[in-house]
């Protein structure tokens, strides 16, 4: 256990980008999502401009494509303009089973396994500044905001009074267990304990939900006895780009 001690070290980050972005698709939308332009920049520069204090700090960036749909020249053609000199880039021939897998299958290029690991979704902004590296804490780390709705993964704290008021006790997938709204950045302590953890976790069918999410993840590691924490952000710090009507309203912010 952690006890809330604060972590360093340099991160490998998986940006997961190979989904088919159906919503969009079905809205007439021909681009894949990552490429959509709203108020002067991509989708993925958007997303990759939250993680720009991991990227300030040297991080190792892993990008998992779709082949076939030149997202490999797009990421390259990018780097410059999200604060990255290189990054390794996966290309998937078809759909995982969820982003859990994907992220699984990005570790492949990891060079450091016991260093800290990172996955980022490429559908959320959060504004910049407002995501620091040296806030991580414990064996588990999950930045959370007021979320509206129920198309979230929710993070139930422990309820504590303590110095331990920002510990997880459980996390859920679609199911409102409080305001706590994940943004889609999920960390953990290294790539090992991640990849560890999905081979206990999905080893119940249970678990696979029809869909391998990386939050109830942490359920896994809980049940173990490892820390995982939350940080709360401001409301207005973070932009859900999920879907088109999302979209729109940011384009309408200008």
């Amino acid at each position: 256990m952690m006890s809330g001690r604060k972590v360093m070290e340099k991160t490998t980050i998986a940006v997961t980008m190979a989904g088919l972005g159906q919503r969009f698709l079905d809205s007439g939308y021909e681009q894949p999502k990552y490429e959509l332009d709203v108020r002067g920049k991509t989708l993925f520069e958007w997303a990759c401009q939250s993680l720009g204090s991991w990227f300030e700090r040297g991080s190792q960036a892993i990008f998992v494509v779709r082949a076939g749909v030149g997202a490999q020249d797009f990421v390259t053609g990018k780097l410059g303009k999200v604060g990255l000199d290189a990054c390794s880039i996966v290309e998937l021939d078809g759909p995982t089973d969820g982003q859990a897998t994907s992220a699984l299958m990005a570790g492949k290029e990891v060079a450091d396994p016991t260093a800290p690991f990172l996955v980022y979704n490429i559908d959320t902004h959060v504004r910049q500044g407002v995501l620091q590296c040296d806030d991580v804490v414990g064996d588990g780390w999950i930045p959370v905001f007021e979320g509206q709705g129920n198309a979230w993964s929710f993070v139930a704290p422990t309820g504590s009074d303590s110095d331990d008021n920002d510990r997880v006790a459980q996390v859920w997938e679609k199911v409102r267990v409080s305001d706590l709204a994940t943004i889609g950045l999920y960390w953990f302590r290294s790539y090992e304990i991640y990849a560890a953890t999905y081979q206990r976790h999905f080893s119940s069918d249970e678990n696979s939900l029809g869909e391998r999410y990386v939050a109830p993840l942490y359920n896994t590691m809980i049940q173990d006895g490892q820390d995982v924490r939350f940080r709360l952000l401001p409301p207005s710090s973070v932009v859900p780009l999920g879907t088109p009507s999302e979209l729109k309203s940011f384009e309408l912010e200008a």
